[in-house]
């Protein structure tokens, strides 16, 4: 049986409805004058749907997501911008975890990231940093992983025509 995907666009190209091969569907709403995202909701072929709300910083950029699914009105998500480029500095989550210490080149491909986590069973989490180096061009050459003690990495090699060996 063969399974297809529908997307309804408006006449700017906003996806206003777009169903999945499982008939999931997902619909965002618009604010009339910015447009925005305002809700997403996703409907499921059984079972409630799911509704997200986003609000924006005076720039526009994107400030909180909320589930407010029925009987819901969960926090998921908070973002940080660095108030002089207006990049992305972090995120913090509804559930205490975080993204933090995004450092980027100067063309703005980021370096290296710290994510924290909450206390679990009041044994605190170790957090995971994560650091790349990059060629001028950006493509990455190594990759660490550090949590507590443990760092895990990777170099990666490529050939005269770009191709990774």
């Amino acid at each position: 049986m063969a399974r297809t995907i529908t997307q309804r666009v408006d006449l700017l190209g906003r996806t206003l409805a777009y169903t999945d091969v499982w008939g999931v569907v997902t619909s965002p709403t618009f604010q009339a004058q910015t447009g925005r995202v305002e809700v997403v909701t996703i409907t499921p072929t059984s079972g409630s749907p799911l509704t997200y709300a986003y609000t924006y910083d005076v720039d526009g950029r994107v400030k909180t997501v909320t589930d407010t699914s029925p009987a819901l009105d969960v926090l998921l998500a908070t973002a940080n911008y660095n108030p002089a480029t207006g990049e992305l500095t972090g995120v913090t989550y509804g559930n205490d975890s975080s993204l933090t210490g995004l450092q980027r080149s100067p063309s703005g491909a980021p370096l290296s990231m710290q994510w924290a986590f909450p206390t679990v069973g009041g044994v605190p989490q170790d957090s995971v940093v994560e650091q790349v180096e990059r060629t001028r061009a950006g493509r990455i050459l190594s990759n660490t992983l550090t949590s507590g003690a443990s760092s895990y990495g990777a170099r990666y090699t490529f050939d005269g025509a770009a191709r990774m060996t």
